[in-house]
């Protein structure tokens, strides 16, 4: 976990605070969500690459991994990716979540709940582009 915390710079991805190492604030969060499951957790090995840890994880608040918690748990029952507050776009695909299964990665990829600060930087990128 520390680890991970360090790679992070332990910033939260949600609102880009920077917190101190021995906080209790910051959890590390799986992207893809435990509520998708079929056979529990991956491995994860002491050997993962940084880039593996950076495609698996992100550092959040508790308050906020709830919140996300509560997002999954919603999606998984009607098949409608959660919004940022409010924000309705998706840096990939729309509101519906189209997995060719419950336990499908792919279904969860540009929901912003999947990857806070991928799906920031895409959603700052598009806002460039308009001319925002």
């Amino acid at each position: 976990m520390r680890r991970i915390k360090e790679l992070f710079e332990y910033t939260d991805a949600c609102f880009n605070e920077k917190y101190g190492a021995g906080s209790k604030n910051l959890v590390v969060d799986h992207k893809f969500p435990s509520t998708r499951w079929v056979v529990g957790e991956n491995p994860n090995f002491v050997s993962m690459t940084d880039d593996e840890i950076k495609s698996k994880f992100q550092l959040l608040t508790q308050q906020t991994n709830l919140q996300k918690e509560r997002y999954c748990a919603k999606c998984l029952q009607t098949g409608k990716r959660g919004d940022f507050f409010g924000i309705d776009w998706y840096s990939e695909g729309d509101c519906s979540w189209k997995g060719d299964n419950k336990s499908d990665e792919k279904g969860c990829v540009g929901c912003p709940w999947y990857d806070l600060a991928d799906w920031k930087e895409k959603f700052n990128k598009m806002l460039k582009e308009i001319g925002y």
